[in-house]
């Protein structure tokens, strides 16, 4: 699995948990970069120090100066990564990168820059984001699993928040799920993760 959270505390809690190896940071209540910068370096700290890999959503500028292991884009950030020369500058650090997609033609675009590996979502209906896409269903994560090279890890996210929709999901073609709710909202982070 890959927990998607946006805080300090949530970070370090599931970096201690056993069986997590990645986390995503997903800063949304953010927008001055010295701030940014000194929570992706805490972050990048808790998750180093317990051997998890830490991937940044969008702030490709503040997890290179990091060291984070990877960086996480949509569609309308990995343009401007890669018109700011960001692509190449994750390339030279040896960072990790994930892409979004959820449409054929992001799919497209996605294939093209070579990513660590390319999400698709949402699979269900979520409330986690907002957003401009209908739920894709199981029929889609096996239709992408077709199109994506069998060494790229596939990751699917949206709506994913028990047991049986992850099994569903594996089942269908994911290499992995990445969840939000699922571990933000458990009363007991560690059971769902050993769970999941």
């Amino acid at each position: 699995i890959l927990p998607i959270v946006d805080t300090v505390e949530q970070v370090k809690r599931l970096s201690q948990t056993p069986g997590v190896t990645d986390i995503q940071l997903r800063i949304k209540d953010a927008t001055d970069s010295d701030k940014i910068t000194e929570r992706v370096q805490i972050c990048q700290e808790y998750c180093k120090s317990n051997g998890v890999n830490l991937w940044v959503n969008d702030f490709w500028e503040e997890a290179i100066e990091a060291n984070c292991f990877g960086v996480h884009v949509g569609q309308e950030d990995l343009l401007k990564c890669a018109l700011a020369g960001g692509l190449d500058r994750l390339k030279e650090n040896r960072m990790a990168l994930g892409v979004s997609t959820h449409s054929y033609g992001e799919l497209a675009v996605a294939l093209g820059v070579q990513p660590t590996y390319i999400s698709m979502g949402p699979v269900f209906a979520t409330s986690s984001k907002t957003l401009e896409f209908d739920p894709q269903g199981l029929d889609t994560v096996r239709k992408w699993r077709q199109l994506i090279p069998p060494t790229m890890p596939f990751v699917t996210i949206g709506g994913i928040n028990d047991v049986e929709l992850a099994r569903e999901n594996r089942e269908a073609g994911a290499d992995c799920i990445a969840v939000i709710s699922a571990i933000t909202k458990s009363n007991d982070a560690a059971a769902s993760v050993k769970d999941l």
